[in-house]
């Protein structure tokens, strides 16, 4: 049975995570996602020494993008009228970078980690 692809983070916000994305795809990742939803950015790109923050809107409906050495690639919403924008990348996602492989049950399990 395929994970559930969708969870909720520390704050409640519904987020999707896709590893395999490293930090070197990170910029074109998000344009990708922002083309092909026509999101413009709400936010400057933040760099730290081990993560990359940006945020993304279209209306009322606001994304953040993140990348860290943890986690590698994840969008959340930001608003909750982004929930359904979030889950829809998440499909998007699946499509141009696959789902997570099998035995991937939660954000927290990484196999060969």
């Amino acid at each position: 049975m395929p994970r559930e692809r969708f969870w909720r983070d520390s704050s409640g916000r519904l987020t999707v995570d896709q590893p395999g994305i490293d930090s070197a795809q990170y910029p074109a990742v998000c344009r990708a996602i922002a083309n092909a939803f026509s999101l413009a950015p709400n936010a400057d790109f933040l760099v730290g020494p081990d993560q990359v923050f940006s945020e993304f809107r279209r209306g009322d409906e606001i994304v953040g993008m993140d990348w860290d050495n943890w986690m590698e690639f994840m969008v959340f919403a930001k608003t909750p009228a982004a929930e359904t924008l979030v889950r829809e990348i998440g499909s998007w996602l699946d499509a141009n970078y696959g789902r997570p492989a099998a035995g991937y049950d939660s954000a927290l399990d990484w196999p060969g980690r």
